[in-house]
């Protein structure tokens, strides 16, 4: 399925046009690494429509594992890049957003009226780095099986921008964080499945 960008949707989300509007501060290049923090154990839960419901639980899973960043809906968090030469080397996870160098947060947009549209999420990154920034998408969707591919848009130096799909997304995995539009070798494609990312089974 597609992602769709908020021109093509009569919505009015209120607390990314400001966001949008100015320049971030600038981050450091470089970040030093630290071990895995994961979340504990949860439910999800998703609205399929305005009347029909999708709920699976999930044992702990890591915000950051590698290159590869998890998120489920409600998120917010960031992460800090180690950076050799011309390439991410590494991201370390940070639970406050605002003081990391790459932002992200997954939700429900609100729309006019303080109500929220049934099956359509957002996705908002700050990029706080000095370089444009490009990366590849995984997700996975109620009612389709297996792992499925999935665009996002690059965002601009010191910038932030979003995405949005029109349905509801169990799980989005963000991998190959790059500073290249293309990979540039084998270390900056990663073609196996992401090691906390559950395919969806709808048999």
């Amino acid at each position: 399925m597609g992602m769709n960008r908020l021109s093509s949707l009569a919505l009015v989300v209120t607390f990314a046009v400001p966001m949008l509007a100015w320049p971030l501060p600038q981050a450091p290049e470089n970040a030093g690494g630290e071990a895995e923090v994961f979340r504990n154990a949860f439910t999800l839960k998703l609205r399929l429509n305005d009347t029909d419901n999708y709920q699976k639980q999930f044992d702990p899973v890591p915000y950051v594992d590698g290159g590869d960043v998890y998120l489920f809906l409600g998120d917010k968090f960031g992460v800090n890049v180690t950076v050799s030469g011309d390439e991410i080397t590494g991201l370390t996870y940070v639970q406050n957003w605002d003081k990391a160098d790459i932002g992200f947060a997954f939700n429900e947009p609100a729309v006019k009226g303080g109500k929220t549209p049934g099956a359509t999420m957002m996705l908002v990154i700050h990029n706080k780095l000095k370089r444009q920034l490009f990366m590849d998408a995984l997700m996975t969707l109620p009612q389709k099986d297996g792992i499925n591919n999935t665009n996002v848009a690059p965002i601009r130096a010191g910038m932030g921008d979003y995405d949005m799909w029109q349905q509801p997304i169990v799980q989005l995995v963000l991998r190959n964080f790059r500073f290249a539009q293309q990979p540039s070798g084998p270390n900056d494609s990663r073609t196996e499945p992401p090691r906390y990312m559950l395919p969806v089974t709808t048999h």
